[in-house]
């Protein structure tokens, strides 16, 4: 007799259809229904075991869970985070889709090894490694453990250490400018820009400062200075030098790149320059020109990158360089330029002025910190 169709298809044929998979399926099913005689009560002890063993042993997912104890998928996750996070289980699924747990105090132990010998290792050479070893982990769960573990993968940055009179000029000059205009100041910095990337990222934990003490610089063939001025009206020109800047070619930079953008924009006022101790920027040479041109020079302390809002420019320029660099686009010196020329005239007022104003924010965090690093 043909089964009638408003019947549905019976347990029978269904296990037949799917196989052993569907009829063990049912059979935990089945066990958990027993397990759990009243269903509608409030979450107990007994509910958050019954809840873990349904996880984990049955290996049933947060729905079937949810239908059977009447429980919201959310709870059921937070108990489940809760569980694994006290007992340190790490989950992970081979291929066969066999359950492997590894003890996570043993995982953040074996990676911290593999940082210590290398600092700047990918993650993809760190899970052959892993694996080399028995912890058979996808980069996902890689990355997850890393954080779990407090690691972070951060560009060093190279400072100098300062001393305590170099700590006093900087607290001083932060008293001095907090309270004056800094809305008529050109802030002026140089910088290199070279075909060679030369930003290293290295592992390091949340908890520790990723500051080391500036070392020897490292020179390259196929690199080129330059020199621009910011301000919150205008920006100056990109002045690029081929090689090392003396005082002539400083004045040169000056008069080429910035006076025409600061008579425009400061007309009949005194220029306010803003620059670092470098020797070019403070010859007898450089000041004599300075003193005809009626600029008022505004003398940074030593090693106060912080105290120049074009240091953050810089960044973006060279950030933006390196997705360049990975594109394979720069190659020689020309290349460079005019990379540098582009990518300076897509840099909009609006990030300049939010630059400048932010310079006060930082005047006043150093002061709080008598002069230190922030």
């Amino acid at each position: 007799m043909a089964e009638d169709p408003k019947d549905g298809p019976t347990d029978q044929n269904v296990v037949g259809q799917h196989g052993p998979r569907f009829r063990l399926m049912v059979c935990q099913t089945q066990n958990l229904h027993i397990l759990m005689e009243q269903q509608n009560r409030l979450l107990s002890e007994e509910d958050k075991w019954l809840i873990i063993i349904a996880k984990k042993y049955f290996n049933m997912c947060q729905k079937d869970i949810s239908e059977i104890f009447n429980f919201h998928e959310g709870t059921i996750s937070k108990i489940w985070t809760k569980y694994r996070s006290q007992n340190n289980v790490l989950n992970n699924y081979q291929n066969s889709g066999r359950k492997v747990e590894h003890n996570f105090e043993l995982m953040a132990e074996k990676i911290n090894e593999i940082i210590e010998a290398k600092p700047t290792i990918s993650i993809e050479q760190m899970q052959q490694s892993l694996n080399s070893q028995k912890f058979y982990l996808s980069i996902g769960t890689l990355h997850s453990i890393m954080k779990q573990v407090d690691y972070q993968k951060k560009s060093m940055n190279q400072i100098h250490l300062l001393t305590e009179e170099n700590k006093m000029e900087r607290f001083d000059f932060c008293h001095h400018w907090i309270t004056k205009n800094l809305d008529n100041i050109w802030y002026s910095n140089e910088t290199i820009f070279s075909v060679e990337n030369q930003k290293v990222k290295v592992w390091v934990r949340d908890s520790n400062n990723n500051k080391i003490e500036r070392k020897q610089k490292s020179y390259f063939h196929r690199q080129i200075h330059i020199w621009a001025a910011i301000s919150y009206r205008e920006k100056s020109q990109i002045y690029v030098h081929y090689s090392n800047v003396n005082s002539e070619a400083y004045i040169n930079c000056i008069k080429e790149a910035l006076l025409p953008q600061a008579n425009k924009c400061y007309y009949r006022r005194k220029i306010k320059l803003l620059q670092d101790g470098a020797k070019a920027h403070t010859s007898a040479q450089t000041k004599q020109y300075f003193g005809d041109q009626n600029i008022q020079v505004i003398q940074l302390p030593a090693w106060s990158p912080d105290l120049n809002p074009i240091e953050n420019i810089w960044g973006i320029l060279k950030r933006k360089q390196c997705k360049k660099l990975l594109q394979g686009n720069i190659e020689t010196k020309q290349d460079i330029t005019d990379t540098i020329n582009l990518i300076w005239e897509e840099i909009s007022m609006e990030i300049i002025q939010n630059t400048i104003d932010h310079l006060r924010i930082n005047m006043e965090k150093i002061g709080f910190n008598y002069g230190k690093y922030i």
